[in-house]
């Protein structure tokens, strides 16, 4: 496997957005009443929180569009960057306290000693280890790319090294008799991927969504989908917190899991108004691909199953087996099942909808 390094794309965000300052929308929220107005009062915690320029993250612009953070006074920034560890970094640097957290961010975190620690889901599905409706790879059909895995050898092939998307094509190649000793990987930003596919700098790309739909769009008859959302892995996207954060500021830690919760329901009942909603922080984005791939290849549940915590460790496992972590991590450092557990008592309403999990996964 030959590695090619492609400089990283600055992301470069207009104020708005950029930085939200909690300003929720006049919309119905999911149990009825209208969202709370932000304030810049006294009695409104203000933070930053730090997310990833990608439909995953919707959760977290639809609390702040909806007002989901402002009903439970909360007035916060949303800082955007383009993956899951710059996420961790600014955590780790003191400037964002609350960040997206997933089954690739925590254990690399851990075991890089950063104790980032999950607390709820978001994009997530509690019924099962094994789901990744966002991640797909789609090639060239003109620089001979098919459906059939062997096609992918000697290839170029476009993904964020040390993310997920390098997850989804190790998997996929392991599953076909396959290594990433057989193609070659070009290192890119994931935004990067739809232009650097349709300019033929690579044959073909393992993406997240809205990536995913926009590279089928732009290639049209030429897109071949080797792969998508087939349960390679288990895909789980959230949010965390560092452990001295949970620890000194755990009510505020339960405010931001309340909000979480409320807006992954209204995601469920609401794709399209969803799409619309982060649609304001991703610039470019097609409301009408996101709200089918929010529909229909993304599932919206905060719960932390069994499902989900053996997605969580079989993450680890597949990091620490593929060398790009140097150790195991235990569980109990990745997750906190709790709070998200006090949640759900305290707001059935918005769990009735979805399905029970399984006692065992």
């Amino acid at each position: 496997m030959r590695r090619t390094g492609w400089p990283a794309k600055i992301l470069v965000l207009s104020a708005a957005a950029a930085v939200l300052a909690g300003c929720g929308s006049s919309g119905t929220g999911t149990g009825g009443s209208n969202a709370a107005p932000a304030s810049s009062g006294a009695d409104f915690a203000t933070e930053t929180l730090g997310t990833v320029s990608n439909l995953m993250h919707t959760d977290e612009y639809v609390a702040a569009q909806e007002g989901f953070y402002a009903q439970n006074g909360l007035n916060v920034k949303i800082k955007i960057f383009e993956s899951g560890s710059d996420v961790t970094k600014a955590m780790q640097a003191g400037t964002v306290k609350f960040g997206s957290a997933s089954t690739t961010a925590v254990p690399s975190a851990r075991a890089a000693g950063v104790p980032l620690k999950l607390l709820v889901g978001g994009m997530n599905d509690a019924t099962s280890s094994l789901y990744d409706g966002p991640l797909a790879i789609v090639g060239r059909a003109d620089r001979g790319i098919t459906t059939q895995a062997s096609s992918l050898k000697g290839k170029r092939i476009g993904v964020l090294t040390g993310s997920t998307t390098e997850q989804y094509l190790q998997a996929y190649l392991q599953k076909n008799g396959m290594s990433e000793k057989d193609v070659t990987i070009v290192n890119l930003q994931v935004p990067d991927h739809p232009v650097s596919l349709k300019q033929g700098d690579v044959d073909a790309v393992a993406s997240w969504e809205p990536y995913v739909s926009q590279e089928i769009s732009e290639l049209g008859s030429n897109a071949v989908v080797v792969s998508r959302g087939e349960g390679l892995l288990g895909y789980v996207i959230g949010l965390g917190v560092l452990d001295p954060t949970l620890r000194s500021s755990r009510a505020l830690v339960v405010k931001f899991v309340t909000a979480a919760a409320e807006a992954d329901a209204f995601i469920r009942k609401n794709p399209q108004k969803a799409a619309q909603d982060a649609a304001n922080y991703l610039p470019g984005l097609s409301v009408t691909m996101a709200a089918d791939a929010i529909k229909n290849h993304m599932k919206w549940d905060p719960r932390l199953s069994v499902c989900t915590q053996t997605a969580m460790k079989e993450g680890a496992a597949q990091l620490f087996q593929a060398g790009d972590i140097s150790k195991q991590v235990p569980l109990p450092e990745m997750m906190d099942t709790s709070i998200i557990g006090q949640v759900e008592k305290a707001h059935p309403a918005w769990f009735a909808d979805l399905p029970p999990v399984p006692a065992n996964c």
